[in-house]
C-alpha cells in the first residue's frame, strides 16, 4: 500500500534530479510551491538563490557537511571544472579544484578515513585537509563517469568507489587498498545506459548495486573483489535510460512493490529498501 508520506518522497526524488541550476529547497509550512500543478500537493518549498553564477555545465551536484559545523553545505562541479563547495549558511563559495572531467558522475564521502567528508569527481577524488579549507587531488582509476556512488563492499573499512559510463552497460568497482592505491573489477549487467546505485538490497550486510531494472548482488568478503562472483538478477522490467535510487523509505524490512507515474515520467519503487527508477531521455540530469 502507498503511503501519503511515500508518495511525496518519491515525487520529490525525481523533481530533484531534473534541477541543474544552484539552488536550494527549504520546507517552509504555507510557501509557494515551486514544482507548479503537477505536485502531488504543496509540501511548503521554498526556492533560494545560492549563486547568480557558477560552474559551466553544472552537471555535478551534491550536498555534504564539507566543514564540520552540523549544516550540509552543496557541492557543485562543472564538466570540465571548476569544483566548488558553498558554505551554508551564507552560502560563501570555495574552489576545491580549478579544473575537473566528468559526464556526469559525483559522490561525497569519507574516502580515507580521517572522520571529514571528501569529494569523487569523475575518476578523482579530492581528500579535504582541514574543514574544506585545503584539497588534494587523488587519480582513482579509468572508467566511466556519468554514474558514481561510493560504498564499502567488501566491509575492510575503507571506502570503494563504483562508477559506469554513459555509452556502455558495464560498472566499475574500485576497491580501495589506500589512498593512491586501487584495485578494480568490471562488472557487466548487459543493460543500461545510465542509472546507479548502492545498497543492501538482500539484507546480508553488503552493499550490491542497482541499475535499470536489474540488481548486481555482492557476494561478500574477499569474493567482493571477484567479479565473477557477483550475481545479475532482475527486479523489474524497466528503461536503459533510467535513473536509479535505493532508500528504505518506511523502514518496516518488507518488500514492496510499487508503480508511480509522474506527467511524462515514472517511477517503479521496491524495498526491502525501495528502488526508485525515473525514465529520463538520456541526457544529463
Amino acid at each position: 500500500m502507498v503511503t501519503r508520506r511515500g508518495s511525496i518522497l518519491a515525487a520529490a526524488f525525481l523533481a530533484g534530479a531534473l534541477l541543474i541550476s544552484l539552488l536550494v529547497l527549504h520546507l517552509e509550512r504555507g510557501s509557494a510551491n515551486p514544482f507548479g500543478s503537477r505536485a502531488i500537493e504543496d509540501i511548503g518549498l521554498r526556492r533560494v538563490l545560492v549563486a547568480a553564477s557558477g560552474p559551466p555545465d553544472a552537471w555535478m551536484k551534491n550536498i555534504a557537511d564539507l566543514n564540520g559545523d552540523g549544516r550540509p553545505d552543496l557541492v557543485v562541479a562543472g564538466a570540465q571544472g571548476p569544483v566548488v563547495w558553498y558554505r551554508n549558511p551564507d552560502w560563501k563559495p570555495s574552489t576545491i579544484a580549478a579544473s575537473a572531467s566528468s559526464e556526469s558522475g559525483s559522490a561525497v564521502g569519507d574516502v580515507d578515513g580521517d572522520g571529514d567528508k571528501d569529494v569523487v569527481v569523475g575518476t578523482t577524488w579530492y581528500e579535504n585537509r582541514g574543514a574544506g579549507r585545503a584539497w588534494r587531488a587523488h587519480r582513482i582509476g579509468a572508467g566511466g563517469t556519468h554514474d558514481i556512488v561510493v560504498a564499502d563492499f567488501d566491509r575492510d573499512g575503507k571506502l570503494d568507489v563504483a562508477m559506469r559510463g554513459e555509452t556502455g552497460s558495464t560498472v566499475e568497482i574500485f576497491f580501495q587498498n589506500g589512498k593512491d592505491s586501487w584495485t578494480r573489477i568490471r562488472l557487466d549487467p548487459r543493460f543500461g545506459r545510465n542509472g546507479l546505485d548502492a545498497g543492501d538490497l538482500d539484507g546480508d550486510g553488503y552493499a550490491d548495486l542497482a541499475v535499470g531494472g536489474l540488481w548486481l548482488a555482492n557476494p561478500g568478503k574477499g569474493a567482493a573483489r571477484s567479479a565473477r562472483a557477483w550475481k545479475v538478477r532482475r527486479f523489474a522490467q524497466w528503461n536503459a535510460w533510467a535513473a536509479v535510487k535505493i532508500a528504505d523509505m518506511d523502514r518496516d524490512g518488507r518488500a514492496h512493490r510499487l508503480t508511480v507515474k509522474i506527467g511524462q515520467r515514472g517511477a517503479l519503487v521496491r524495498s526491502r529498501q525501495w528502488v526508485v527508477l525515473s525514465k529520463t531521455s538520456g541526457s544529463k540530469p
